[in-house]
């Protein structure tokens, strides 16, 4: 009998080949514990689907300090890692790269240290990350969005809401970064259109080539979970929103996906097949009434319209 995944909770985790790979969270055996007793570990959890078991992998390298919340993202044989809560209870702007290599798939973690930090996100947890292929020799670069942040003495390109409940500056931001993994510098896109409100808990997923949709989150400024979808274009930097306000308008009564937060979302992208399906599948997360959910909704990228998942 394969080996079960501990239960827990801020886990990140992404997919390479016929793998996922998921990285700590808050785990069951850390209840009780105090702030800095959560030791760091060099383990990373496996799934492999052809055998159908977990298993444990040991990585090399200098991992990253975040323990839970961070954001992950896979690009070929790369898995990258941004920000997240460390076990001594403080936000990161880290960012890392785990590279899956090797005929037995070897992990070994590099940081990413910026060239211009300054000008990088803030530290913060729930974000959201993206990686694509820049095209025109542009290489490999990662989008950064929202999440819940702490303020530090930089101005600020966006807008970022405090949390009241706290006074030490920490609060939801819409900030965005580009981080190009080559010349190891972050950049602030020029976006235009309407952009989401400061946000976290989110998801933010590549549903091709060139798109983002960003679905769902806490948005403080509404006091409310969102059910808004965001279309981010990676080429032309152009946000596109629809809400139900929009698709009754335009198709009736026809149903629309909850609010909720502390989702999963994935994409139904695949570039090597034909014909190409943009579009995500979003599950689970809690609602506005602070209950939890076990729904599955996919949105169509191309006809804005979400179909629920039965059985």
């Amino acid at each position: 009998m394969s080996r079960i995944l501990e239960a827990r909770w801020g886990a990140s985790g992404a997919v390479v080949g016929k793998r996922l790979y998921v990285y700590r969270g808050f785990l069951e055996s850390h209840k009780g514990k105090k702030s800095g007793e959560v030791a760091h570990s060099t383990l990373v959890d496996v799934y492999d689907w052809s055998e159908r078991k977990w298993f444990q992998q040991e990585t090399k390298g200098s991992g990253p300090a975040a323990v839970r919340e961070s954001a992950w993202v896979a690009l070929g044989k790369k898995i990258y890692t941004f920000g997240g809560f460390t076990a001594e209870e403080k936000y990161s702007n880290e960012l890392h790269e785990l590279e899956v290599a090797g005929p037995e798939e070897t992990l070994r973690w590099k940081e990413l240290a910026s060239v211009n930090p300054a000008e990088g996100p803030l530290r913060k947890c729930s974000c959201g990350l993206v990686a694509y292929d820049a095209g025109a020799g542009g290489g490999i670069e990662l989008c950064a969005f929202g999440g819940y942040a702490i303020l530090d003495d930089r101005p600020r390109a966006k807008d970022f809401i405090l949390d009241t409940k706290y006074k030490d500056g920490r609060g939801r931001t819409n900030e965005i970064h580009v981080f190009n993994v080559e010349t190891r510098r972050w950049r602030v896109p020029k976006t235009s259109g309407r952009a989401p409100p400061p946000c976290d808990s989110f998801s933010f997923v590549r549903v091709d080539a060139e798109r983002v949709v960003l679905f769902g989150g806490w948005v403080p400024k509404d006091k409310h979970r969102s059910h808004s979808v965001y279309i981010l274009n990676l080429k032309t930097w152009e946000w596109i929103v629809t809400d139900t306000n929009w698709f009754q308008r335009r198709f009736g009564t026809r149903k629309w996906s909850p609010e909720r937060e502390y989702h999963t979302g994935f994409s139904l992208y695949n570039p090597d097949s034909q014909p190409q399906y943009p579009a995500f599948l979003v599950m689970c997360g809690i609602n506005d009434k602070m209950a939890a959910q076990g729904d599955a909704w996919v949105f169509d990228i191309e006809s804005k319209t979400w179909e629920e998942v039965k059985n």
